[in-house]
């Protein structure tokens, strides 16, 4: 159960009834009937500020949230199933101006599959503006610095095109995985400020990105071995604590790689984080940036999971060693034919049901060559063959962050090293 948040429940049946009390994940969490009341505690100590909310379930079989104030959080994320049904009901909220949150089950229950919530009003008043250090595409990114601590942090501002429509949902997506990882190599989300109808998050501030690392070596120079074997690692061990709470990252880059003077390298932007489940979902293909979308991506299926954030981390090792994107395609046709010509074409031979994907063609030009060796002569045997098994083209086939960490090319790598998390 480790990273995993816990909540304490004390539930009752009845408004006359005692209270009973529990210990829940937040995949345990407990039924609700008609005129049942649940008070959950979010045991979570990383994050200041009131953390008790009470469910209620009244007559007219609506969920009434309040917190120790009586009043709704400033963000909740809940999912929902009626007894023995299958379908989530998903509902994610940023600032409700209801405590009232209508399911209409069917059912005699109401059972909690997933709940989030932050219960503190943060003001921004407590941070001061130092610099715009980025833009996004939802939002701009500040270096600030908090009055009374002078803890330096990030604060990124949320944009909204249209208030009605409240806070975009990558944004509160982002919030509701951020708050469940904690991990040395994934940023922190310290907290979350609401200022009128605008939401800021603010983050551990690390002064550069991967990307901009790259850029700042001199021609002709290249990483360090050790330092490229020791993020790749670091970034390894952030992915697969990430895929063992069944959450996919989807986005990963080296703008979204953040490193310190310490040798710390964090994943960062967790916009298009998604949960999966088994079986895999069908999701929008439209996601990671072009040069590190995995072939199962491109070529449209409908149905992905872990393997296409090992991908991404594999274009980024070879980017690290040779300071050079592995494929950098203009489209999404020249992406897939640059990986092509570099790994061959793709048959079912080596990867079954390949042809049958959307986007796959029968005209697509027939590469035989596999190139990649020649393109990372700089990582070694070991190097290469890691990176060969981390670009794989038959997902089922591609290695898995798990193994990617136990895989020879680390044997020598020192592990007490590596930075720890602290809270």
């Amino acid at each position: 159960m480790d990273g995993m948040q816990m909540f304490t429940v004390l539930s009752q049946e009845k408004a006359t009834s005692p209270y009973f009390q529990g210990v829940y994940s937040r995949d345990t969490l407990p039924s609700l009937q008609e005129n049942m009341c649940a008070i959950v505690n979010s045991d979570d100590s990383s994050q200041p500020g009131t953390h008790w909310l009470a469910l209620f379930v009244n007559d007219k079989r609506e969920l009434e949230f309040y917190d120790s104030f009586g009043q709704p959080p400033v963000f909740y994320n809940i999912s929902t199933t009626t007894y023995l049904d299958v379908l989530w009901n998903s509902k994610v909220f940023q600032s409700p101006t209801s405590n009232v949150l209508t399911f209409n089950f069917r059912g005699e229950k109401l059972s909690l599959r997933y709940l989030s919530f932050v219960c503190k009003d943060f003001v921004m008043e407590d941070y001061i503006k130092v610099e715009k250090i980025g833009e996004g595409t939802y939002g701009v990114v500040y270096k600030g610095k908090h009055k009374k601590t002078g803890r330096i942090v990030a604060l990124k501002k949320i944009r909204i095109e249209n208030e009605d429509e409240g806070v975009p949902s990558t944004a509160l997506r982002e919030i509701s995985t951020l708050k469940e990882l904690k991990h040395a190599n994934i940023v922190g989300l310290l907290d979350v400020l609401m200022q009128e109808s605008r939401l800021y998050l603010v983050f551990e501030f690390l002064s550069m990105d991967l990307k901009k690392y790259l850029d700042s070596i001199p021609n002709g120079q290249f990483m360090e071995k050790a330092l490229v074997k020791s993020y790749l690692y670091q970034i390894l061990d952030g992915i697969l604590y990430c895929h063992r709470r069944r959450i996919l990252h989807r986005d990963l880059k080296p703008q979204n790689l953040l490193i310190d003077q310490k040798g710390a390298i964090k994943i960062a932007d967790f916009g298009l984080a998604r949960a999966f489940g088994v079986p895999v979902r069908v999701y929008t293909h439209e996601v990671v940036t072009l040069w590190y979308r995995a072939p199962e991506v491109l070529l449209g299926s409908p149905r992905y999971s872990t393997p296409v954030d090992v991908w991404s981390v594999g274009c980024i090792f070879a980017e690290m060693a040779n300071k050079s994107p592995l494929f950098r395609g203009d489209s999404e046709i020249d992406q897939l034919y640059r990986i092509f010509r570099t790994l061959g074409t793709p048959n079912d031979d080596i990867w079954p049901g390949v042809t049958e994907l959307p986007d796959f063609k029968t005209s697509f030009p027939n590469w035989k060559q596999n190139s990649l060796q020649v393109l990372s002569t700089r990582l070694g045997t070991d190097g290469h063959s890691l990176l060969a098994d981390m670009l794989i083209y038959n997902p089922g086939k591609r290695i898995s962050a798990l193994d990617a960490l136990k895989h020879e090319y680390f044997d020598d790598f020192d592990k007490n090293s590596l930075p720890t998390y602290k809270a």
